[in-house]
């Protein structure tokens, strides 16, 4: 059976005169307790082999909370219940640490998804001809939101507040003057080679041919 490692108490021991082993045989020596109520030979579940542990009354009968207490003579040695091993790159940490610092529990606030921007060129990108917009795209899906350099920065920094694995982010060039026709055609050439490189399916049409937005020159 597993148990997670924070319903798992470690760091226990006793001198023989607590606990019996299937057998009937006294125990002595480390073990661990888990959330159920349960009691089991070993310092920890990597620990082996691990048994399931009996407390003993006063008349040296087992008491065990899945029974009712019968005496040591009635009883059958039974196979061992362990519980699953756990990798080498975890630990184990009892209630009792949790309940003792609170702010383990305090996680903040989830990670977010991207929020969506209209950005506005600035008299300096009019007078470059140009200016990036930036995009994320949902790994799983095929759907594009217009974000500001600074949310696209964000989600490229991987930041714990947003949900930065689950997205793709990128930027385009796009031309603002010249002549109307010629920036629609340049535009639309460069969102459709963003589409083919990123392997981005549906980014050219999530436009609606609106290939000419912000661009502002002669006809």
């Amino acid at each position: 059976m597993y148990y997670p490692k924070s319903q798992i108490t470690t760091g226990l021991s006793t001198d023989g005169n607590d606990f019996m082993l299937p057998d009937g045989t006294p125990y002595a020596g480390k073990y661990y307790k888990t959330s159920d109520g349960s009691f089991y030979s070993g310092e920890n579940p990597n620990d082996k082999p691990s048994y399931l542990l009996s407390l003993r009354d006063k008349d040296n009968r087992i008491l065990n909370s899945q029974t009712n207490p019968i005496p040591i003579s009635q009883t059958r040695y039974q196979p061992s219940i362990q519980s699953e091993p756990y990798s080498n790159n975890m630990y184990i940490i009892d209630d009792g640490y949790y309940n003792a610092n609170p702010k383990l529990w305090d996680r903040g606030d989830a990670p977010r998804p991207p929020q969506q921007s209209f950005p506005t060129p600035k008299d300096k990108n009019y007078e470059n001809g140009f200016f990036h917009r930036y995009f994320t795209k949902k790994n799983n899906e095929h759907k594009f939101i217009e974000i500001s350099k600074k949310e696209h920065d964000i989600f490229l920094s991987k930041s714990p507040t947003v949900e930065y694995s689950l997205y793709t982010c990128f930027s385009i060039r796009w031309k603002l003057n010249g002549l109307k026709l010629e920036a629609y055609n340049i535009n639309k050439k460069t969102v459709a080679l963003k589409e083919r490189r990123g392997n981005f399916p549906g980014f050219t049409n999530s436009f609606q041919n609106k290939f000419d937005k912000y661009w502002v020159g002669r006809i």
